[in-house]
């Protein structure tokens, strides 16, 4: 995540559409699996709120695709709770944020290699 501005520019390579339609399921799979709370990335998400709560991850099928090499960009969406306060004074709100997933394939494994949160519409 781009923590000085908090936008998020993708890492750009040539990108297409997925030929082989189960890799690209494969890869919206893995992305929907993916533990975003144990990612280094987490903990600006978390600074969001006193107790963030990762609530999914989830792929844009339409902004999915691969470049010649292995690699794949996957444009997602990231859904959070914030939670502010204890008890009687306490408030919680669901949000989401834009995301750029990058990957490759280790073989036949689909390999989660970055995610980028875009938290700046959180500050506006």
């Amino acid at each position: 995540m781009n923590s000085s501005a908090n936008r998020v520019t993708p890492d750009i390579f040539e990108l297409n559409k997925f030929e082989n339609p189960e890799r690209k399921a494969e890869v919206i799979k893995a992305v929907g699996q993916y533990d975003f709370a144990s990612d280094p990335n987490w903990s600006e998400l978390d600074g969001l709120s006193e107790r963030t709560e990762f609530d999914g991850l989830e792929a844009v099928p339409e902004g999915t695709f691969e470049s010649g090499d292995g690699k794949f960009q996957v444009v997602a969406t990231v859904y959070v709770k914030l939670n502010y306060g204890d008890g009687a004074d306490s408030l919680s709100s669901s949000e989401s944020f834009p995301a750029y997933v990058n990957g490759h394939f280790d073989q036949e494994t689909v390999k989660i290699d970055s995610v980028d949160v875009d938290t700046s519409s959180f500050f506006e």
